[in-house]
């Protein structure tokens, strides 16, 4: 309610005026989270690209050698990783990353075609944090992103 029907609201000088203009909160801007997607495969990081660009700060790694480079040098928060990459393959990669001291705390969501309950015993002992089916269900994915990046 405005304190008169003439009130020119910004002009206002009564402190109980509706219209008066209040100052601006300024809001605290919370920096995004960072992922390093590890993948070999171009459609599966133009999904998951897809999905967490805006929500979070995405890195991109083609090989399994680009990933361990690319998570020294950025320090993600998280790694998705594929665990079936020609080359160095996704075990390999989080061997690699546990032997480094600059990595080894960084939290590894392996991702594969594959869950039996062989792969999600053996990529857990070897360091993954937790073992994504493709396809990949986004709404899961998200979930257990929260969950995992959570403060």
């Amino acid at each position: 309610m405005s304190c008169r029907a003439s009130c020119w609201g910004a002009r206002c000088r009564r402190s109980r005026c509706s219209r008066r203009r209040r100052p601006r909160q300024v809001r605290k801007e919370k920096a995004m989270a960072s992922i390093l997607i590890v993948d070999d495969a171009p459609e599966n990081i133009l999904v998951l690209g897809k999905v967490l660009m805006g929500r979070y700060d995405v890195h991109v790694a083609t090989s399994g050698e680009e990933g361990v480079e690319v998570a020294s040098a950025q320090q993600p928060d998280l790694i998705l990783l594929d665990l079936y990459m020609p080359g160095m393959d996704g075990l390999a990669v989080m061997q690699r990353l546990r032997a480094s001291a600059t990595t080894r705390d960084i939290p590894v969501m392996l991702v594969t075609a594959e869950v039996s309950a062989t792969v999600r015993q053996t990529a857990l002992a070897a360091g993954a944090v937790d073992v994504l089916e493709k396809p990949v269900d986004i709404p899961q994915l998200l979930g257990r992103l929260a969950r995992l990046l959570a403060p």
